[in-house]
């Protein structure tokens, strides 16, 4: 910041002694800001209180998909962790009540497709631990960067969104599995879930890469938010 000094003129008081510069959060406004140019402001600069909510509600709805997400492999974990054989249970009944053809007496099939299905489930407490987080970051990224309302709910919403699906897909591929005799089965019957919503994520992380590479390029005086020259008196 520019040294305070007294202000010349019939205004008693302090004032900044050169232009100073106007940084992004003090932008966004946190009451009246007035700056000077070796004389005290006759009329202050002003810039609006803006509710948190209202800035942030371009990206609510990739946000509650996200923490939908996250709430997903939370649940996972408890139901893990509580009862995990309820679930192998459940496994064990689907494999029980599919067609005598799909399975011909072999236990060792049984047993393999019934382990890999456990893991299935163990990826989508991964994943959607995992994905959820990263999303809400990626999303409050999009935030900072001051991306174009539009441009910040699609980005945002892509990456819930695919966050959510492509956990889901994993929990559906492990509930099928059993039922179907194989997992790359049930991973098949569920491709225009898996491969959609993991294209999802791809794309909106990529975005935000994007984004921030036009950050860094761009031109140092918008970058570091120096205030506009009719906004700041130059005599």
């Amino acid at each position: 910041l520019a040294p305070m000094v007294d202000c010349p003129g019939p205004r008693a008081g302090r004032c900044f002694a050169s232009r100073m510069t106007l940084g992004p959060f003090a932008q966004t406004g946190i009451g009246l800001l007035q700056f000077s140019h070796g004389r005290p402001m006759t009329t202050p600069l002003t810039y609006p209180l803006r509710s948190p909510v209202v800035s942030i509600r371009p990206i609510l709805p990739g946000l509650i998909l996200a923490v939908l997400t996250l709430l997903l492999g939370f649940g996972l974990g408890v139901v893990f962790g509580l009862n995990e054989e309820a679930i192998k249970d459940r496994l064990t009944a689907s494999a029980a009540s599919a067609p005598v053809s799909v399975y011909q007496g072999d236990e060792a099939k049984i047993k393999a497709v019934l382990d890999k299905s456990w893991v299935y489930m163990q990826r989508s407490h991964l994943h959607a631990g995992s994905l959820g987080a990263v999303a809400v970051a990626l999303s409050l990224v999009l935030l900072l960067l001051g991306t174009p309302p539009v441009t910040a709910r699609v980005i945002s919403t892509s990456l819930g969104a695919g966050s959510l699906g492509y956990s889901g897909f994993w929990l559906w591929a492990g509930f099928r599995a059993p039922a179907l005799g194989s997992t790359g089965a049930a991973k098949e019957s569920l491709s225009w879930l898996a491969i959609p919503s993991s294209g999802l994520v791809v794309a909106g992380t990529f975005g935000v890469l994007v984004l921030l590479a036009l950050a860094l390029w761009r031109p140092a005086r918008e970058r570091r938010g120096i205030a506009s020259p009719a906004l700041v008196p130059t005599s």
